[in-house]
C-alpha cells in the first residue's frame, strides 16, 4: 500500500532521449497499483519526452486486479514546461482506468497528438475501471496538432467496445488557450 503525499518538487529537469518510448514525468513515469498520490506539487521544472509524458505522472494506470489509483490535490505551476510527441498532459500523460481529482495545471504543454492540460489521453480499463477527471482546472496553454484539449486531449469511452466502462470529466474548468500547431 504505497501512498505518495505532501511532496514538493522544484527545479527538476527530465529529458528522454529521442526514440525512447518509455513513460516519463517529473514525479514518476509509471504509477500502478498504489494507494494514491495526494498533495504533490511541481514547480519551476521541465520535461522533454517522446510519448506518455506528464508534469507529475507519465502513465496513471489501474487494471482490474489493481487497487484504484487516485491522484488528488496536486498541481504543476506556470513556470513548468512539458514538451514531447504524444500522450502528453500537464499532470498525467495517459490516465488509464484511474481518477484525477481536485488538481490543477498551469504549465505550458506542447506536443503532436493526444495533448491535454490535465491529461493527454483518458481511457477506462476494459469493463472494470472507469477513468475520470473530477474538479480539476487548467490555466496553462496547450499546443498540439490532433486530439488537443484544455482539460483532456482525447477521452475514449472504451477502445474495446466494453459496455460497462466510462471515461469523462466532471466539474472541470479551463482559462487556457488551445494553440493549433498544424
Amino acid at each position: 500500500n504505497i501512498y505518495v503525499n505532501n511532496l514538493n518538487i522544484d527545479d527538476a529537469v527530465v529529458y528522454v532521449q529521442s526514440g525512447n518510448k518509455l513513460a516519463a514525468a517529473i514525479l514518476a513515469g509509471l504509477v500502478r497499483n498504489i494507494k494514491g498520490i495526494d498533495n504533490c506539487h511541481v514547480t519551476n521544472s521541465s520535461l522533454i519526452s517522446n510519448d506518455y509524458g506528464g508534469g507529475l505522472v507519465g502513465q496513471l494506470y489501474t487494471r482490474a486486479s489493481d487497487q484504484m489509483v487516485i491522484m488528488s490535490n496536486c498541481s504543476v505551476d506556470e513556470n513548468t514546461v512539458i514538451k514531447g510527441n504524444s500522450y502528453l498532459g500537464g499532470l498525467v500523460g495517459c490516465n488509464y482506468g484511474s481518477l484525477i481529482i481536485n488538481s490543477t495545471n498551469a504549465a505550458y504543454v506542447s506536443g503532436n497528438t493526444y495533448v491535454g492540460g490535465i491529461t493527454g489521453y483518458n481511457i477506462p480499463y476494459q469493463n472494470y475501471r472507469n477513468a475520470y477527471v473530477i474538479g480539476c482546472g487548467n490555466s496553462g496553454n496547450v499546443n498540439g496538432k490532433f486530439h488537443v484539449g484544455s482539460i483532456i486531449g482525447n477521452n475514449v469511452k472504451d477502445a474495446k467496445n466494453q459496455p460497462y466502462s466510462e471515461a469523462g470529466m466532471i466539474a472541470c474548468y479551463s482559462t487556457a488557450a488551445i494553440i493549433d500547431a498544424s
